[in-house]
C-alpha cells in the first residue's frame, strides 16, 4: 500500500533522477562537439588543411593564403 508519504518520496526521487539524466545528457552534448572538417576548394577539388596548390596552402580556417 503507497501511502501519502511514500507518494511523495517516490515523486521526489523521480524528480531527482529526471533531473540528473537531464543534466549528464546536455554535459555530453556540451562536452563532445563534432569536429567539423575544414577543407579548403580549388578548381572543383577539395584540399586538407596544410596541403598546398601552386604558390598558395590550405589554411585551417579553410582559406588560402600566399606561402
Amino acid at each position: 500500500m503507497i501511502t501519502q508519504k511514500h507518494s511523495r518520496q517516490l515523486k521526489k526521487l523521480l524528480f531527482l533522477s529526471i533531473s540528473t539524466t537531464a543534466a549528464l545528457t546536455a554535459q555530453l552534448l556540451i562536452a563532445s562537439p563534432a569536429k567539423a572538417q575544414v577543407t579548403c576548394e580549388y578548381g572543383g577539388q577539395q584540399y586538407s588543411p596544410g596541403q598546398t596548390v601552386g604558390s598558395f596552402i590550405c589554411m585551417p580556417d579553410g582559406t588560402w593564403q600566399q606561402r
